[in-house]
């Protein structure tokens, strides 16, 4: 007796006629070794809403706002400026145009201090009263509440836009939102992931801006599916947020994303952990996801871009978390582009004696060396520490503990690598793959003889050229 047979596609009976077909689930998504589980997220209705800023009189706005080159500025000293309006030209490959923060008179042409670069181009800006000036929009027109993206001059508008816009991408080097979409559609999509976990233990209000945008967050998501052709595309939030889980299923209902529920580990946000922990690919070194069929994007790009495609707004702020001891004020902020940390301090408040000033999260952010060191888009926290609160690491001899490399989420060998930077033995780094290090900064940090381990995996990125591999 020949019974039904069982194939990939459904059962077929004895004459090979396709009798049911099965539906594929999706795969249960992975946890990769390594990292940290974070405490649960604050719930939202607890949050405190983000907080205006008030805008200095003065605004110094670098015409490199990411890991790419600088604008041509399109702006004279004297000539008065509008909120919103194109100061900065991106004429050369990978640039990302600037926008005018506020509404002002241009004083010069000058040069800026970020945290990324001690010296870059940048217009300051002398700001006043709006109605002194003529306005002008920041974009020439806008989409419709219902564009059709269902071709590929659809996703061109949708990457114009978001040039246009000057939108970036929160992942590391930041790029240019417009540069990724070409890159995807190039490389061809099969999953879309809109990533909703906190990048950083400190960047725990990213539920918040999630939750207060999300319908905007899946608009623009549904926008940037269509326009690409992906097979799948789902939405992950931390499965320990309830409040903002109930929000998601609301408003994902009826559309083509599934909702992925994760633990709250730390640094599941980043890209390429997303992609494996959901799709089983593994990225290549030196690749984006993008090059494995995968494109993940964050809330705040996709958020950006609705505004942008809906109203026509440019990003001239930067939503900020101002935290630590020495800050007296604590809070999220939407800070002016250009505003300088010696604004932001004078504005919260410092408590005791400020003695180290960090851009971004405490385990990834770059100490600044100045406080005329200014604002940009890639600031998304501020951490101030006085002198009762700071400690500067003692390093002492390795106690061949193993802990770094049992919480390497890549699984490299911290230590090894240390020891080949110390050398200069660029060849032998090369072979322990450091392009391969995310950047987290959890073997510093879990370290017990606080060797310096991420700084110097740093480093070794910069000097092992990545074709050496």
């Amino acid at each position: 007796m020949l019974l039904p047979t069982r194939s990939n596609d459904g059962i077929t009976n004895r004459h090979g006629v396709l009798i049911i077909r099965l539906r594929r689930l999706p795969p249960t998504p992975r946890v990769f070794d390594g990292g940290l589980y974070l405490s649960p997220p604050v719930e939202v209705g607890k949050h405190e809403p983000i907080r205006e800023f008030p805008c200095p009189a003065r605004l110094t706005v670098p015409m490199i706002q990411h890991a790419g080159p600088a604008c041509e500025p399109l702006v004279q000293v004297g000539q008065a400026v509008a909120e919103g309006q194109l100061i900065g030209r991106a004429l050369r490959p990978g640039a990302v145009p600037v926008h005018s923060p506020r509404t002002g008179r241009v004083v010069a042409l000058s040069r800026a201090r970020t945290a990324w670069s001690p010296d870059v181009p940048a217009v300051t800006i002398e700001t006043g009263p709006a109605e002194e000036y003529t306005l002008t929009p920041a974009l020439e027109s806008s989409m419709g509440s219902s564009p059709d993206f269902s071709s590929r001059p659809g996703l061109e508008r949708l990457a114009e836009l978001a040039d246009r816009a000057g939108i970036l991408v929160g992942r590391e080097p930041a790029i240019g939102l417009g540069d990724q979409l070409r890159h995807a559609a190039d490389a061809g999509i099969q999953d879309f992931i809109i990533n909703g976990l906190a990048r950083d233990p400190l960047l725990e209000n990213r539920s918040v801006c999630m939750a207060q945008d999300l319908e905007s967050v899946v608009r623009a998501g549904l926008w940037v599916r269509q326009a690409l052709g992906s097979e799948r595309a789902c939405l992950v939030v931390d499965r320990t947020d309830r409040r903002l889980l109930m929000r998601a299923r609301k408003a994902t209902a009826h559309t083509p994303f599934r909702i992925v529920q994760l633990g709250n580990k730390y640094p599941q946000a980043a890209p390429v952990l997303l992609t494996w922990c959901i799709t089983g690919r593994e990225t290549p070194c030196g690749k984006t996801t993008e090059d494995v069929h995968a494109l993940v994007m964050e809330p705040e790009a996709l958020s950006s871009l609705a505004n942008a495609v809906l109203n026509g707004k440019t990003i001239t702020d930067s939503v900020v978390v101002v935290t630590g001891p020495g800050v007296r004020q604590p809070g999220e902020y939407r800070i002016p582009v250009g505003s300088s940390f010696a604004d932001v301090l004078n504005h919260v408040g410092v408590v005791g004696t400020t003695v180290r000033l960090v851009d971004g999260p405490p385990m990834t952010g770059r100490a600044i060396e100045c406080l005329d060191a200014v604002v940009t888009r890639r600031t998304t926290a501020i951490l101030v520490m006085n002198r009762d609160h700071d400690r500067v690491p003692d390093p002492g001899l390795c106690l061949r503990c193993g802990w770094c490399q049992d919480d390497c989420p890549v699984g490299l060998d911290p230590m090894a690598l240390l020891d080949c930077d110390e050398r200069g033995d660029w060849t032998a780094a090369a072979s322990l793959h450091p392009h391969a290090c995310l950047g987290c900064g959890l073997c510093s940090c879990i370290c017990p003889a606080e060797l310096p381990l991420s700084e110097s995996i740093s480093r070794l990125k910069e000097r092992v050229p990545l074709d050496a591999l």
